[in-house]
């Protein structure tokens, strides 16, 4: 009987601490999202690697605005949340996905053609087809006094292809 009442406590003690643990983990991912959640207007790019002749001018200016996040219970429970955001280059409007992944500490970022009247919906352009390419991938994001500095971990479609960039709150 007395081995049953510690195996009980023993474990209600061990599932405190898991649940506590997850809650830190929670606390930690919603930090570096608060981070980020705001407007930002970028002053400066820089593209590296081995970088075609027709994607070196491609990037000129860019805004976006990283909205809030929902989530699903089922979300919660993994060690990313997926988030909106409204992104501008070159004075074209592009939509996008972010999420912060707490295993690896960096972001991921998905831009896409985001058709404000979508019927009948447009064609891409070049242009943003290769935004679309240049900003999409896995990111490390530092935010230090209103600053943000971006840089690409791993290129979505052009793996040999880095983007940085440099913004300021708005």
């Amino acid at each position: 009987m007395m081995k049953i009442k510690y195996l009980t406590i023993s474990l209600t003690i061990l599932l405190v601490f898991l649940l506590g643990c997850q809650n830190t983990k929670d606390e930690m991912i919603e930090a570096e999202l608060d981070k980020v959640r705001t407007s930002w207007d970028i002053q400066s790019f820089e593209i590296s690697g081995n970088v075609p002749d027709s994607l070196k001018n491609v990037l000129k200016s860019g805004e976006f605005l990283f909205k809030e996040c929902k989530y699903s219970r089922k979300t919660r429970k993994t060690n990313t949340r997926r988030c909106t955001g409204d992104f501008f280059f070159n004075g074209e409007f592009f939509g996008g996905d972010y999420e912060y992944n707490s295993d690896t500490k960096n972001y991921i970022i998905a831009i896409y053609i985001k058709n404000q009247f979508p019927d009948p919906p447009k064609k891409p352009t070049p242009s943003q087809l290769k935004i679309i390419a240049l900003m999409s991938g896995e990111w490390s994001l530092s935010v230090v006094d209103k600053k943000m500095t971006a840089v690409q971990i791993k290129n979505s479609t052009l793996p040999d292809v880095k983007v940085g960039f440099v913004a300021t709150e708005k």
